[in-house]
């Protein structure tokens, strides 16, 4: 049986340790401009659904090329919304934003 190599989460493994996670996002719903910001070497680059102009298969393009570097890929979901979340989270990224969180006391 082959290993199973899974990517590291490069920005929470830097925040873990205490260290300042570096990001960049990006929201033209251009392929080329995530690949531009995934090479510049940050910890992460965020995929803007709630405002960029992504739908769920640039989204999964985008989260390829952002695979290609070194770099963790995130994503802005575009709701708080459980259906939302849920189906970002099976295209691929490794962290999330999440809009209009209220917190309660």
């Amino acid at each position: 049986m082959e290993d199973i190599i899974m990517k590291k989460n490069k920005a929470k493994e830097k925040m873990l340790r205490g260290e300042i996670a570096i990001g960049g996002e990006v929201n033209l719903g251009s392929i080329l401009s995530v690949e531009n910001v995934a090479s510049m070497g940050f910890d992460f680059v965020s995929v803007d659904n709630q405002h960029g102009a992504w739908d769920e298969l640039s989204t999964m393009q985008a989260f390829r090329s952002i695979a290609l570097y070194d770099t963790t890929p995130m994503a802005r979901v575009r709701s708080n919304d459980y259906g939302a979340i849920g189906r970002m989270l099976d295209i691929g990224p490794l962290g999330l934003v999440i809009p209009m969180v209220q917190y309660r006391i």
